[in-house]
């Protein structure tokens, strides 16, 4: 009739929680200037199951990036090309354990552009005329621009490296002139544009 009792108490760990898959960066149409970046990450746990993760976008510096959820849009008043971008990606269980994942992309350089180029006057140039290369640029990630003018003879000579080119009446009636400008970006990308014109007779 005797009985004897024994009670032994068992404490229920937590199971952290795991990285399904691993944070990764995609970009449309490109990680350029006004690009859109997409970070996914999928997490789960034992006792949890799927967790939703959350996103912090960051230059590799720690500068946070505006961003919405798990896209950001390449902006060139916070960010300039060569730039790495850290997207992390991260979730917490119901007992507070959390995990994170993260993922980086570099910003590329977008070459500068011409827009419109023109010489003026473009038509009716006689001795003594002063020629202009008139020109309208863009760059899409706001870079510090350079032009590089050069006004070239038919022979190739070398007569002017100005945006202006004074003629006197040393250039021969039908003889050619060609105007061209290099537009080069601090990252040594550029855009060039050319025009010829042709010298015509002066009346006496």
């Amino acid at each position: 009739g005797g009985s004897d009792t024994s009670i032994e108490t068992i404490t229920v760990l937590n199971t952290d929680p795991t990285v399904s898959s691993p944070a990764s960066i995609s970009a449309s149409p490109s990680p350029i200037t006004t690009g859109v970046l997409t970070c996914s990450a999928s997490f789960s746990d034992y006792n949890d199951g799927s967790l939703t993760p959350t996103y912090a976008w960051t230059l590799l510096d720690g500068t946070p990036l505006a961003a919405v959820g798990n896209t950001l849009t390449i902006d060139p008043n916070t960010t300039n090309p060569t730039d790495e971008i850290v997207c992390t990606a991260s979730a917490t269980d119901n007992n507070g354990a959390s995990i994170a994942s993260n993922a980086s992309i570099v910003v590329q350089n977008t070459a500068p552009s011409i827009d419109g180029f023109s010489i003026t006057p473009g038509s009716n140039v006689e001795a003594n005329t002063t020629l202009e290369m008139v020109l309208s640029v863009s760059d899409l990630d706001n870079d510090t621009l350079s032009i590089q003018y050069n006004w070239l003879s038919g022979s190739g000579q070398n007569l002017g490296t100005g945006s202006t080119l004074t003629l006197n009446n040393s250039y021969a009636v039908g003889s050619t002139i060609t105007a061209i400008a290099t537009l080069t970006d601090a990252y040594g990308a550029s855009d060039t544009q050319s025009g010829v014109i042709t010298i015509d007779n002066t009346d006496p």
